[in-house]
C-alpha cells in the first residue's frame, strides 16, 4: 500500500474521481444499465464524495483451464441469498457482510487503503452504491441480497476464482502458500447464471 499511495499522491491532483479496484474486479452500472459509470457519477452520485460498491462473487463452475475471456465465459456466481460457510477466514461466508471497492473524489482524501480511501479532508459524504444510503468509511457492505444485485446502481463483480488452473497458479503466491487447491475450490459456488458483464462486453 505504500507503493499504491505514492502513485495516488502523483495522480490525485490530475483527476476528480478515482476508481480503486484489483485486476479481477469489474465495476458496472446495473439499475440504469444503459448508463456508463461516468453518467452515474454526474447524476446519481454528483453530491457525494465516496461510493462503496459491494462485491458480487463470481464462480468458475469447476472450469479446468483458464478461459480465453473471463467476462464472456465465466457467467456463474454465488446466490447471495444463501450462506456459504468455510473453515478458512479468507474464504469465509459473506452473508452478513461483504467487501466493497470504492469510487471517490480525490480532493477529499489524503490516502488510499485496500478497499477504501482514508484520511479525509474535513467533512465528506459516503454512501453505498445500492440505494445511495449513508455509510461509514469502512471496507464492508452489510447483508447484500439478490434484490440488491438486481436494483443496485453500481456493482463490483469479483472473479476471485476463474479456473482450477488459475487456483493452482495462485498457490505459488505468498498470500496463498498456506492454502490448498481444495480450499479455493470449496469457496466457489456456481449457483446463479449472471450474464451482465458478458452482454455489456459484447455491446
Amino acid at each position: 500500500m505504500n507503493i499504491v499511495n505514492n502513485y495516488y499522491k502523483e495522480l490525485k491532483n490530475k483527476f476528480e474521481w478515482i476508481i480503486s479496484v484489483d485486476v479481477d474486479e469489474f465495476i458496472t452500472t446495473k439499475k440504469n444499465i444503459k448508463n456508463t459509470i461516468k453518467d452515474e457519477l454526474t447524476t446519481t452520485f454528483k453530491d457525494v464524495d465516496c461510493i462503496k460498491i459491494p462485491w458480487v462473487m463470481m464462480s468458475c463452475n469447476n472450469k479446468d483451464k483458464n478461459p480465453k475471456s473471463i467476462l464472456q465465459e465465466n457467467t456463474f456466481r454465488w446466490n447471495h441469498d444463501k450462506k456459504h460457510p468455510h473453515k478458512i477466514h479468507k474464504f469465509r461466508c459473506r452473508f452478513t457482510e461483504i467487501e466493497v471497492k470504492c469510487i471517490f473524489k480525490t480532493s477529499k482524501y489524503n490516502n488510499i487503503d485496500i478497499h477504501h480511501p482514508k484520511n479525509p479532508n474535513g467533512q465528506h459524504i459516503v454512501v453505498d452504491s445500492i440505494r445511495k444510503n449513508p455509510s461509514l468509511l469502512n471496507p464492508f457492505y452489510q447483508n447484500l441480497r439478490e434484490k440488491d444485485i438486481k436494483d443496485g446502481y453500481l456493482l463490483c463483480y469479483h472473479y476471485r476464482i476463474i479456473s482450477k488452473e488459475n487456483c493452482q497458479n495462485k498457490l505459488s503466491k505468498a498470500q496463498y502458500l498456506r492454502y490448498s487447491i481444495e480450499d479455493l475450490i470449496q469457496s466457489d459456488y456456481p449457483e446463479i447464471i449472471d450474464k451482465t458483464l458478458a452482454i455489456l462486453t459484447v455491446k
